[in-house]
């Protein structure tokens, strides 16, 4: 029986006491099969990849991202990638679970930092001292018989989300203080993760939060500029382009996984949003693969 889906994979690559894994890119190749490697899966954890050496290319949900030394590639939980068949650069790959950075009680920086990770994706001008702290991290992954192994290693991935990442994240917002203070913007994302295949009313999401509909909505938009059924319908179409780039589903299959009743409710949504029907943005992913691999 042939899966239809998008392969996922779980973070099981992990060390005794961490909920992180990290390699080199080359031990990276090395230790997993080239199917894997190269074709599209979808994480259920967080990862970084940093580029010392070489030039190449990653491909991020369905964008394609150039590489050069110096290049950060940030992918969150849920999203689809896959690396180039070919290995022609260096440098590290570290998975992790978004708990792990968790400094403990009430930490006013986890939820930025796993928002930052999904909505950055790349960094192409990173900070000269980068690299010594991926070396740094290298050293306290691998050291043996550290007592405090798993603090050192959190708190400097800490650090290199909230040098580097985190900032480019607060870039995008066009807002500094709300990106890092705003609990309420980012747990109305996370509901917006869980329910968003059921096509959610925002007044189902506000009562949810025990807010008004007016309330959620200048939360949304002083945040991101964006409505709340804006942004219910961003992660819509979000999906609906992954499965239609890279599972096997049917368009109406996928069409009622996201809460349509028909498969041309979700055409009239598509082209709303993207001026294509679905079958013409499949069939695009699939010729521009096509190229890829000839």
């Amino acid at each position: 029986m042939i899966n239809k889906d998008i392969p996922a994979v779980l973070l099981n690559d992990v060390s005794v006491n961490l909920e992180l894994s990290f390699n080199t890119i080359a031990t990276f190749y090395q230790q997993r099969d080239l199917l894997y490697v190269g074709k599209p899966h979808r994480l259920r954890f967080s990862a970084l990849i940093y580029i010392t050496q070489g030039e190449g290319h990653h491909f991020i949900d369905y964008k394609r991202y150039q590489l050069k030394p110096g290049t950060l590639l940030t992918l969150g939980k849920h999203q689809v990638h896959h690396f180039s068949e070919h290995c022609s650069v260096e440098g590290y790959v570290i998975s992790f679970s978004n708990e792990f950075l968790h400094s403990g009680g009430d930490d006013p920086y986890q939820e930025v930092m796993a928002t930052a990770v999904e909505e950055v994706n790349c960094i192409t001008e990173t900070a000269d001292n980068l690299s010594g702290l991926f070396d740094q991290i290298d050293q306290e992954y691998h050291r043996e018989g550290s007592s405090y192994k798993d603090e050192i290693i959190r708190n400097l991935m800490r650090a290199l989300m909230l040098k580097e990442i985190v900032p480019n994240y607060q870039a995008l917002c066009n807002n500094t203080s709300l990106c890092q203070k705003d609990i309420n913007y980012h747990a109305l994302k996370k509901y917006i993760e869980k329910v968003f295949s059921q096509r959610p009313s925002v007044g189902d999401l506000a009562k949810i939060m025990g807010k008004s509909i007016k309330q959620l909505d200048k939360i949304a938009k002083d945040y991101s500029g964006r409505s709340v059924k804006e942004l219910i319908d961003d992660r819509v179409l979000l999906e609906a382009k992954r499965l239609l780039a890279f599972s096997q589903y049917s368009i109406l299959d996928i069409s009622l996984q996201l809460g349509f009743k028909e498969a041309t409710n979700m055409t009239k949504f598509f082209r709303r949003h993207t001026s294509l029907t679905p079958k013409d943005f499949r069939d695009l992913c699939r010729t521009n693969v096509a190229k890829r691999v000839s």
